[in-house]
């Protein structure tokens, strides 16, 4: 078998802070919305019950605080995933990857052995800040686009379109 394309990936902070960008932005962003929306709601409910009742209420005062622990937590929710991600996958240290893509398939290469992945089983390609993104059934792959040492990303990509599943 021909190998078409080869890169390394090296899974890091970075790789890991581009994979939660991906999912946040373009994967799964309605659990983001949801929580901008209900913090927006809460400040608004409690400006309203402060304002309305023209006294001091410890409803307003819970519902404002609610509001703005919400309406922080989503505006910071990527770097606050990215370090909840590290800290799961336990990163002391950055592990690398090789990719090689062949025909019909491509293999992931790491110090816990080798898996092949027909093409078939990604679900949908995904390109963004300097990577692309590989969603399997279980499984996200990751190639950094600037570590291939055969081909361009843009190659790649054109590539992978028309083999994969989704």
């Amino acid at each position: 078998m021909t190998c078409e394309f080869e890169g390394n990936t090296i899974y890091d902070k970075a790789a890991y802070r581009a994979l939660v960008h991906v999912m946040v932005n373009r994967v799964r962003r309605t659990p983001r919305i949801l929580l901008l929306s209900a913090g927006v709601l809460m400040l608004f409910s409690g400006f309203v019950l402060l304002f309305l009742k023209k006294a001091l209420s410890l409803g307003g005062c819970l519902m404002l605080l609610a509001g703005v622990v919400v309406l922080i937590f989503a505006v910071f929710l990527e770097p606050l995933a990215t370090k909840m991600l590290i800290k799961e996958q336990k990163l002391n240290r950055p592990e690398e990857y090789r990719y090689q893509f062949f025909a019909q398939e491509f293999t992931v290469e790491a110090l816990n052995g080798t898996k092949t992945v027909p093409y078939q089983s990604i679900r949908n390609l995904l390109s963004a800040k300097g990577y692309l993104f590989f969603f399997a059934e279980d499984q996200v792959y990751l190639l950094q686009t600037g570590g291939l040492i055969q081909g361009s990303g843009e190659d790649l990509y054109r590539f992978l379109e028309p083999r994969i599943g989704g």
